[in-house]
């Protein structure tokens, strides 16, 4: 759904207004934990000098929207899922099972048996309320032990409190799970993806026992409680976010500073400190949301883009210039873009890589709640700003679709999104996206 820190002391993990708060009650939960653990920064500022790469111009080329329904047609699909980008498998819950298909490489449609994993898995924190977290089921981690699954389990009074899960595979299509040793009074586990790691980081929630608030923490070693230490500082959370930064020891965030002002920043796990990527005032009145960093390998194997939903209809994209500075590369209103003024919201971005190039799904929506409405999925890149450098993936029909995530195969780029039909009933489907 992420923040110098102290190793005793943890920050308020907050929401928005929207979610159920007052603005103002929002900041007085968090700003009980925000001190001067914040560095001065400089006015925003926008880049002349560093750009993106350049932006595929998709009119030119021939395309015609595809989609291929994955799930069998007599099974209700829920749109918890998440793919394996190393083994090509899939992970999903419907009700409290947790399953594992896995994929053709070269199609990505679905092989062999579906497996479950885990039954009894839970989404949701009662303990906490759902806010600030909705819910959130397992999250896929890479390192060199493999990919593995880490999610909660209910426990204490009742099953009301939180357990930490993880499963993996022992052999082909047998999985094992084991709770985490000290992983009770946490949540909502979310792995880092770097294979080259001996094991997995993880990031979660711990129960602060104040009404609305959590602590953000994070562990070196998933079954090592030795290895855990809380991250001092008010995070803000709305529909996504924190995340791990990509071939990094470092995590992307929004998080509100000592005006209460929301911020994107980057933390990192081994100076534990914060390198501020934004530096917006109260003046500026905006919504931060969905923070991800991109990688650009077409302009070296370390460069990357922080960027984000502003308003939850613009995304904005920032880079460090030659001074170390953080500045705003783009900024763009894709319903604007696109021409598509029915549709004005920006839901579930997630990024992708595909041959050296990075891109960006996205779902545009009629309202920005996550309830049941026509939506359409698109793709784009990180320099993106007119309407040809935006492609429509799903036809433009009025359909409820919603969670579009990426996967990238041997041959291509697919992006997949859930789909409900006229009874009610939801299903996977694979959009080709037309990149070769």
């Amino acid at each position: 759904m992420a923040q110098s820190i102290s190793r005793a002391g943890g920050g308020a993990v907050t929401g928005r207004s929207s979610k159920g708060l007052t603005q103002a009650a929002v900041l007085l939960t968090c700003l009980m934990a925000a001190t001067t653990w914040l560095p001065s920064t400089p006015a925003e500022s926008v880049a002349t000098s560093v750009s993106l790469p350049p932006p595929r111009e998709f009119c030119t080329q021939g395309f015609e929207i595809s989609i291929t329904r994955i799930s069998p047609p007599d099974i209700d699909f829920g749109i918890d899922y998440e793919f394996d980008q190393i083994n090509y498998r899939a992970e999903w819950r419907k009700g409290s099972t947790l399953r594992v298909a896995d994929l053709y490489p070269d199609t990505g449609l679905p092989v062999g048996t579906v497996v479950v994993v885990d039954t009894g898995i839970v989404t949701e924190w009662p303990a906490i309320g759902t806010f600030p977290f909705g819910g959130n089921g397992a999250e896929w981690a890479y390192s060199a032990r493999g990919s593995e699954l880490f999610y909660m389990k209910p426990s204490g009074f009742r099953g009301r409190e939180r357990q930490l899960v993880k499963a993996y595979e022992t052999s082909p299509g047998q999985w094992a799970t084991e709770a985490l040793p000290g992983g009770a009074l946490r949540g909502f586990p979310i792995g880092s993806k770097d294979e080259s790691d001996s094991v997995p980081r993880i990031l979660f929630t711990k129960h602060a026992f104040l009404k609305h608030a959590t602590v953000l923490a994070i562990r070196e070693v998933p079954e090592d409680p030795d290895t855990e230490w809380t991250i001092r500082a008010p995070v803000t959370v709305g529909e996504g976010g924190p995340r791990w930064v990509p071939g990094r020891r470092q995590i992307v965030l929004s998080l509100l500073d000592e005006s209460g002002v929301e911020q994107v920043a980057i933390y990192d796990l081994d100076t534990r400190d914060f390198d501020m990527v934004t530096h917006y005032t109260a003046e500026d009145d905006i919504d931060v949301d969905e923070p991800w960093v991109s990688e650009l390998p077409s302009l070296g194997p370390d460069e990357i883009t922080v960027w984000f939903v502003v308003n939850n209809s613009e995304l904005r994209f920032y880079r460090k210039d030659e001074t170390g500075s953080w500045v705003m590369v783009n900024a763009v209103n894709p319903s604007e873009a696109i021409g598509n003024p029915a549709m004005p919201y920006i839901l579930s971005p997630e990024p992708c890589t595909f041959q050296g190039e990075s891109y960006i799904v996205f779902q545009s929506s009629v309202t920005k709640s996550r309830e049941m409405q026509p939506g359409d999925i698109y793709l784009m890149m990180p320099g993106s700003s007119t309407s040809c450098q935006f492609r429509l993936l799903t036809p433009a029909d009025g359909k409820v679709r919603k969670a579009p995530e990426c996967l990238e195969l041997t041959s291509t780029l697919a992006v997949y999104f859930v789909e409900w039909d006229a009874s009610g009933r939801s299903g996977l489907y694979k959009a080709e996206t037309g990149l070769p």
